[in-house]
């Protein structure tokens, strides 16, 4: 850009997620929910029969 240089600085990161709850807490709760959810799910059309 007309000879000269532009110098980047990088931008601060900082995580918002962290901490126990979100490493342990909110997976564990997620992968509960959705095994009850799939685990209902197979009870309500696993008594449904077949059609012919």
């Amino acid at each position: 850009m007309n000879g000269t240089t532009m110098d980047f600085v990088p931008l601060p990161v900082t995580t918002p997620l962290h901490g126990f709850f979100w490493t342990w807490g909110l997976p564990i709760l997620l992968f509960a929910v959705t095994a009850v959810a799939t685990w209902l799910l197979y009870r309500h059309f696993a008594g449904r029969e077949t059609g012919e």
